[in-house]
């Protein structure tokens, strides 16, 4: 998909940070897009290269593991709920929803891909996300639901 290094991070997260190290000569990476929760996000920190910046969709780190003046590097939290809670608004909606649109034409454009690598039928929806939730699927499960 064009990615210059991949890294298999079902070995735990000493070697997924011995594979940064080797990938970057000891620099870092400059981003970490984390979609994996708290813990991994904590993680990360690690990982990154001096001014490298952690994008957080699950949940934000431990800042108390987090070494001030260290990387100078910066956290950023994907909050795609937010847009519906008590400070969300209609323009923060209507955005989502332009995003939504795009992401959706370039797929059907075949200009990205989906990664889709399991298509379960709407009744084993506990069953996948308990397997996404373990880490044994690459990719992403699709649920059909009834009708479709």
């Amino acid at each position: 998909m064009g990615a210059d290094t991949a890294i298999d991070y079902t070995g735990g997260e000493a070697a997924i940070a011995e594979a940064v190290r080797h990938a970057t000569q000891g620099l870092g990476v400059d981003v970490v897009l984390d979609a994996a929760g708290p813990p991994r996000a904590t993680e990360a920190f690690d990982l990154l290269a001096f001014g490298g910046a952690l994008v957080c969709v699950a949940g934000l780190p431990d800042f108390s593991k987090w070494k001030p003046f260290h990387k100078a590097c910066s956290v950023h939290e994907i909050s795609l709920g937010a847009a519906y809670g008590p400070g969300g608004s209609p323009a923060a909606r209507a955005e989502l929803g332009r995003l939504g649109a795009s992401v959706i034409g370039r797929l059907a454009a075949g200009r990205i891909s989906s990664l889709v690598t399991e298509v379960v039928p709407f009744e084993e929806i506990p069953q996948a996300l308990g397997r996404l939730q373990r880490r044994e699927v690459t990719g992403k499960i699709v649920a059909r639901g009834p009708g479709f």
